[in-house]
């Protein structure tokens, strides 16, 4: 059975860097709001943060 999983490509990891420093400045500037602020206005951001945790978690089956 095939499971979804998200490789740590160079993309991956330049989109959790990013969304890392998005948050420092949100949190050290106060001029953009956090993502726990994003959040709470759209629910759907944290569906989409756990669900591409859940994938990237998920250990794949033995071969």
């Amino acid at each position: 059975m095939l499971r979804p999983t998200i490789p740590e490509t160079p993309l991956t990891k330049a989109v959790v860097a990013g969304l890392c420093a998005y948050e420092v400045a949100a949190i050290t500037t106060g001029r953009v709001p956090t993502i726990t602020t994003l959040n709470r206005r759209h629910p759907v951001i944290g569906i989409g943060i756990v669900i591409a945790l859940a994938l990237h978690f998920w250990t794949p089956a033995p071969i």
